[in-house]
């Protein structure tokens, strides 16, 4: 089924296939070339996500205390709820604890440089200038930098930019309300101050609507 659905996907639009391969290229490999030589030991999200599944919520003996805040002799890390989720995934695989630091961002980057190319034509023009705004947004920002480096600060932006986009995809679409603000709910998390973003468009969703309180509590739920 999954077969079929891509091959009709591939006959409907190439261009957004042959977007998603270079994307997923040049991701994946700036993340690899970044990786060699550098992988060690778990990181400090993927040691707090092991240390959630058993009970506790430090981050264990640390020799770098960037963001750590020391309750009771134990250290707490200082950073939105967002970055550990991911890590989460990977707690009961514990080959994957070393190679989840470079992953997470990498898988995530990269599906939100893939988004770039559907933001570029509901928001852009249209024709062969979508794909340089979409290249624009996915290989000339900080987000190919900061999907590949490997790094839970930068995981934040990712995860950010990627719901973001979401979020605003959504809107030029079919503007369900639920999706909204799920997708803003998630980049609240990565980086809460974006949920002041959901405000004015929760707003302006609930006043075009004929059925207000019924857009209004679905858009509230998440």
């Amino acid at each position: 089924m999954f077969v079929r659905a891509a091959q009709r996907a591939a006959r409907r639009d190439p261009g957004a296939v042959v977007w998603a391969a270079i994307v997923t290229v040049v991701y994946m490999g700036a993340t690899i070339g970044e990786a060699v030589g550098r992988i060690g030991q778990p990181g400090r999200m993927m040691t707090l996500a092991a240390n959630m599944f058993a009970g506790r919520f430090d981050v264990g003996p640390l020799t770098r205390m960037n963001d750590i805040v020391v309750v009771g002799g134990r250290n707490y890390e200082a950073i939105s709820p967002g970055p550990v989720i991911p890590y989460l995934l990977f707690v009961p695989f514990h080959a994957l604890w070393v190679p989840a630091h470079w992953i997470i961002p990498a898988v995530l980057g990269a599906v939100a440089a893939g988004l770039a190319l559907p933001l570029a034509r509901r928001y852009g023009p249209e024709g062969p200038a979508a794909y340089w705004l979409a290249a624009l947004g996915a290989f000339g920002t900080l987000l190919l930098t900061q999907a590949c480096l490997g790094n839970f600060y930068y995981l934040a932006q990712v995860e950010a930019v990627l719901f973001t986009f979401v979020a605003l995809i959504e809107w030029r679409g079919k503007r369900r309300p639920w999706l909204l603000a799920l997708a803003f709910a998630l980049a609240g998390l990565a980086r809460p101050t974006l949920l002041l973003a959901a405000v004015p468009f929760g707003l302006v969703l609930i006043y075009e609507s004929r059925d207000r309180l019924h857009v209004a509590l679905t858009y509230l739920v998440p």
